[in-house]
């Protein structure tokens, strides 16, 4: 398909593309999910036209065509039919705000880790037809994976940071100006708010609320919510600092309490 055109001197080139189009049914979901994003961010409308999915693009003189479309009818008429089905189709596309950095390696966009029972043999994908929405000012670092939503967004607030090696699940909110170090997963429909800061190996559990102002130490599993601002925890399952310290020491010397409740024992018998 000859789509654009630019020259070079005496010859005059032509870009083409080899395309499939969709049927009907899967034109129409295309146009809807389009007409969808258009609505929601305010979009002018405009007519969308007739979809396709375009497996090759390339560029090549005008005087080679006739030997082009040659050489495709052999190829096409020395191969068996074939179908092409796409599915779960229908996330909105990323949103990425003013002045964020994104390091290598990192996935935004991709699946939320769903799945509904189906059958003893396996189980059935849910379709993840949400998207992520990145708000200005954020940095995510190397080799981090930000799950899309099942339906709504996953969203990263204005100044948001992140280090490397972080996972984010499906409508996760991280509020505004928070700090995730390094190897920080937080499983989904978790909310956390504003200014926290989580040390690295940070394990969050899903369906939880973070107020604003906390501070996780490093290696904590949170499995409940965290409902006043501005508290400090340690431990997995994660519970106030303060008593984690005093709880931490009483378990380095719980060997010689052991030993010593032995010794009573042993004493009371005789």
């Amino acid at each position: 398909m000859k789509i654009t055109s630019s020259f070079i001197p005496a010859y005059e080139t032509f870009e083409y593309r080899i395309i499939l189009q969709p049927h009907e049914d899967l034109c129409n979901k295309i146009n809807a999910v389009k007409k969808l994003f258009a609505e929601t961010f305010d979009l002018p409308v405009y007519h969308y036209a007739m979809p396709d999915i375009t497996l090759v693009r390339f560029t090549q003189y005008e005087m080679m065509e006739e030997k082009i479309i040659h050489r495709l009818q052999n190829i096409a008429a020395a191969n068996k039919s074939f179908a092409i089905e796409l599915k779960d189709f229908g996330s909105l596309p990323t949103i990425i705000g003013k002045d964020c950095i994104i390091h290598s390696g990192t996935v935004i966009g991709s699946d939320g880790f769903r799945f509904a029972p189906e059958n003893p043999e396996g189980q059935k994908k849910i379709a993840q037809i949400g998207n992520v929405v990145i708000e200005d000012d954020v940095e995510i670092g190397a080799n981090c994976a930000i799950d899309r939503a099942t339906l709504g967004s996953t969203i990263l607030r204005k100044g948001v940071k992140f280090d490397n090696l972080i996972h984010i699940a499906h409508n996760v909110e991280v509020g505004e100006n928070s700090y995730l170090a390094a190897c920080n997963v937080v499983a989904g429909s978790t909310k956390i708010g504003k200014n926290c800061m989580f040390s690295g190996q940070v394990g969050v559990v899903g369906h939880l609320q973070i107020a604003d102002n906390t501070i996780l130490t490093a290696q904590s599993g949170v499995s409940k919510s965290i409902n006043k601002p501005g508290e400090v925890f340690s431990g997995s399952p994660a519970f106030e600092a303060s008593k984690y310290r005093k709880a931490f020491i009483h378990f380095r010397n719980l060997d010689s309490v052991v030993q010593r409740i032995g010794s009573l024992e042993k004493e009371n018998k005789k």
